[in-house]
């Protein structure tokens, strides 16, 4: 004789069959949505975010204050603290709302026109090599003194940009020429190196690219 299960337990044994099926859809729906989100706007959001959080501690929204800077950014004293996360936070923090402001607005019309040409992954090797590079000259430079800002970073896409779209060494070194010239003392290093930075990145990445395309012609 056998025994029948409760109405009560098939029905909720079938609704839990189908809802697996929905969650899933919707995790990979979710997914699929992740990963055609530009990385420009994942940068973009990160910059924004963190300013809300060092304005929270500033509590100032307009500008941030100097011992906030001087935590998240690169200097000496930072690195003798043992703070090294600031290599990577200094990118990311800005003075005031007008520094901000700049920054964000050249890092949306830069950046989605690189990423588009040269793809999320190269977006992703020369925003940061170029920031980190720069954040570690200046902390050998001058170590007395707090480095903050995503303009080296910007500066290295940008320099890739150039790259890109005149297809040329000699316009992406006149564009660098031009930033020593224009650019303030002080922003010599973040601007300059950085677009430095990001040229020869690109240069590497794109011979790399050619290469592979070459190989997988020739088989």
């Amino acid at each position: 004789m056998r025994r029948l299960a409760p109405q009560g337990s098939i029905m909720n044994a079938t609704k839990q069959v189908n809802e697996e099926p929905t969650t899933r859809s919707w995790i990979s729906t979710f997914i699929v949505w992740l990963k055609r989100v530009p990385i420009t706007f994942w940068i973009f959001f990160l910059n924004l975010l963190m300013y809300c959080y060092t304005a929270i501690l500033s509590q100032n929204f307009y500008i941030i204050d100097i011992g906030v800077q001087e935590f998240f950014g690169v200097s000496g004293e930072s690195f003798n603290a043992g703070r090294f996360f600031v290599f990577i936070t200094a990118m990311f923090v800005h003075q005031d709302l007008l520094h901000l402001g700049l920054n964000l607005f050249s890092l949306a019309v830069i950046g989605f026109v690189f990423e588009t040409r040269g793809g999320r992954t190269n977006f992703l090797i020369i925003y940061f090599l170029a920031g980190l590079t720069t954040n570690a000259l200046s902390l050998i430079l001058f170590p007395q003194w707090t480095f903050v800002g995503s303009s080296a970073a910007i500066f290295g896409i940008a320099g890739a940009t150039i790259m890109r779209l005149l297809q040329s060494v000699i316009f992406g070194a006149l564009f660098i020429l031009a930033l020593f010239a224009m650019a303030p003392p002080m922003s010599f290093l973040s601007h300059g190196i950085g677009a430095i930075v990001g040229v020869v990145t690109d240069y590497f990445l794109r011979k790399r690219t050619d290469k592979n395309n070459q190989k997988t012609r020739n088989r």
